[in-house]
């Protein structure tokens, strides 16, 4: 939540999230994505703006099972 002066420690912190996904990882062929759910024309209060994102993951294959 918030103004979009954070989006970069954001998509950083969402990226390193992601990645230490015990089971998942990253998929390789995904295109990470943003959904603004709650708009600066719609909020203009910066506190009440909600943006989600989105970091496609896949089930970790193991070799042996």
């Amino acid at each position: 939540t918030g103004d979009y002066s954070n989006s970069k420690e954001a998509w950083e912190q969402a990226m390193f999230d992601a990645s230490a996904l015990k089971d998942y990882q990253l998929k390789e062929d995904g295109e990470s994505f943003e959904i603004y759910v709650k708009q600066a024309q719609n909020n203009p209060n910066p506190a009440e703006l909600v943006t989600e994102i989105y970091i496609p993951v896949e089930l970790k294959s193991y070799k042996g099972f």
